[in-house]
């Protein structure tokens, strides 16, 4: 790696240690501190502490290409990184098997879009500072001119409904026969197609429409040729506002998890918005968390659970407080358990 170029810090993604618990210590470069904070309880916390402005701080997917999980370790040393922690949440088992559950755009490209208010953080190539909020999406498409809402985005689609299909999600849609699916590619319908796992084409949206779909017979009817313009926009949930839709639309890498934790230095107080089940906040579990500082550091912890006689994890309450202990202004709790 060229000296000119700033150091990789994987996004998929650790502070200032509690004087008067045991901590462990490390510089590993100027501006990153990586320390190890073991409590009486026991908890075995895990921080980084980062100046953004002297690395490069990315997301990164599993394998890169398509769904599927791996393991952060391999992620990091594929891209060489310094330091990675987990991102956001996904789902398990069979052909959707690591899909993203939640907001999710990296590098411009979006993955998955939100089904409930919860909260996300999002970021710039060039590291200006981090926004979170609790969001939600709209997606639509003009389509010669008519506006169409789809049912979602990179998702199963139900033969009811009409999912718009991004070149990020996989190389086909693996949709199910039935229905038709329009593919579209800079800016331009170029092929009409039988439903049925079609190829998604390179740089463009494959929008499938399930036979039962209220507007498939003029959804049918589209022309090789016809004008497609594709616009997502975040809007942000918070009331009063904190964040505006064209703050994030400036984010070139957005990130969701659940929930938020702080902001403006003090806990979040409207946590029971996010749905989340009442178990997954007051019990203790693994924990992943990033924060900010009024001074523009970045703060990420990772905290070690389900093992009785090393670590307990945290609730959500506490990894809230330990935030701010550190100094954080705004934090976010990411996917925890075993993604931790």
């Amino acid at each position: 790696m060229k000296q000119s170029r700033k150091p990789l810090f994987l996004f998929f993604l650790t502070l200032l240690c509690v004087s008067q618990l045991p901590c462990i210590t490390e510089a590993l470069s100027e501006g990153l501190f990586y320390k190890q904070i073991v409590t009486d309880l026991p908890q075995v916390i895990h921080l980084i502490e980062i100046d953004p402005t002297r690395f490069k701080i990315v997301a990164a997917r599993a394998l890169d290409d398509g769904l599927g999980r791996e393991s952060v370790l391999h992620i990091a040393g594929r891209h060489g990184a310094i330091a990675a922690i987990n991102g956001g949440f996904f789902e398990i088992g069979g052909n959707w098997d690591g899909l993203p559950a939640g907001i999710l755009k990296i590098d411009g490209e979006w993955f998955s879009l939100p089904t409930k208010s919860r909260g996300a953080v999002g970021f710039r190539s060039d590291q200006s500072g981090l926004l979170m909020d609790r969001l939600l999406t709209g997606v639509s498409l003009l389509i010669g001119g008519r506006r169409f809402v789809p049912n979602g985005l990179n998702r199963p689609r139900k033969d009811d409904e009409a999912i718009l299909y991004t070149s990020a999600f996989h190389r086909t849609a693996l949709t199910k026969p039935g229905g038709i699916e329009i593919a579209i590619k800079k800016g331009r319908v170029s092929k009409v197609l039988n439903a049925g796992d079609s190829a998604i084409p390179e740089g463009g949206f494959l929008l499938s429409v399930g036979p039962n779909h209220i507007e498939w017979e003029r959804l049918q009817a589209i022309l090789k040729g016809t004008s497609v313009r594709v616009q997502i926009t975040p809007i942000p949930q918070s009331e009063p506002p904190i964040t505006t839709s064209k703050e994030w639309e400036k984010m070139e890498t957005i990130v969701g998890g659940t929930p938020l934790l702080l902001r403006d230095g003090k806990t979040y107080e409207e946590i029971a918005k996010e749905r989340t089940l009442t178990s997954f906040l007051t019990m203790r579990h693994p924990r992943t968390a990033i924060g900010s500082r009024r001074d523009g550091s970045w703060i990420w912890v990772v905290v070690d659970g389900r093992a009785p006689k090393t670590s307990v994890g945290m609730t959500i309450e506490e990894i809230a407080t330990f935030m701010r202990l550190q100094g954080c202004v705004e934090a976010l709790n990411l996917d925890g358990g075993g993604s931790s």
